[in-house]
């Protein structure tokens, strides 16, 4: 009975819990040697975040989330005119230009702490706490050029657990050499961070996603292909 009485108290403490979830993509930061400012390479990274990327995070059949893609100020203005049309086909969509000059925000830094210092991450930041009046805040991954279900934000939210974990969905697919493969990996790209909200707020990008699990407390997840 007492063990009952915990367990459905813990539930409704959860219940009244409120949250906010953010997935982030960094599109186009740049690295010294500024190749993500190059037109051609910008034009074939938008054909492939179009055709894969936007639509499947614009059909998750859970809404409630808000994505965060930054780009680099300098960036060409069709690129600027691509996130337009791309806020227009999801609602959730938010570009956030940054300069992503700052040492801090070169990529061999980015997850070892330095992150909430960078240009970035304050941007990021700053635009949670603008909005945010929940008591957790959940950060989660995606690169330019990956795909994710249409359950996948679902997933991380049904997930939640009122603690500060990192929460890691674990099945996926690898596109190699014209071939999709199964893949399971225990700290993927997609990782997502769940944290108290504070004014000093840390994000997925705290740490690497493949150092992520040896910082704090990782739940995995499974999905279509366990059992």
């Amino acid at each position: 009975m007492l063990d009952y009485e915990f367990r459905f108290r813990n539930f409704i403490s959860l219940a009244q819990m409120t949250m906010n979830h953010y997935l982030i993509t960094r599109f186009n930061l740049s690295r010294p040697e500024g190749k993500f400012l190059d037109p051609s390479w910008l034009k074939y990274r938008s054909q492939i975040f179009e055709r894969f990327t936007l639509p499947t995070v614009a059909k998750q059949i859970n809404g409630r989330f808000r994505w965060f893609v930054l780009f680099h100020f300098n960036s060409p203005v069709e690129l600027r005119r691509n996130a337009e049309r791309w806020q227009r086909a999801c609602p959730q969509f938010e570009p956030l230009w940054t300069c992503g000059r700052d040492t801090v925000d070169n990529w061999e830094f980015i997850g070892e702490g330095n992150w909430a210092r960078s240009t970035s991450g304050q941007i990021v930041n700053s635009r949670i706490h603008r909005e945010s009046a929940g008591d957790w805040i959940i950060t989660s991954r995606l690169d330019s050029d990956d795909a994710v279900s249409v359950d996948f934000i679902d997933a991380i939210q049904q997930a939640f657990r009122g603690r500060e974990e990192s929460i890691n969905l674990h099945n996926g697919w690898k596109w190699h050499q014209n071939n999709c493969h199964p893949l399971k990996h225990a700290n993927n790209p997609f990782i997502s961070y769940a944290e108290k909200c504070s004014r000093q707020l840390r994000t997925v990008f705290w740490k690497s996603h493949k150092n992520m699990g040896l910082q704090v407390p990782c739940q995995q997840v499974g999905g279509p292909r366990d059992g």
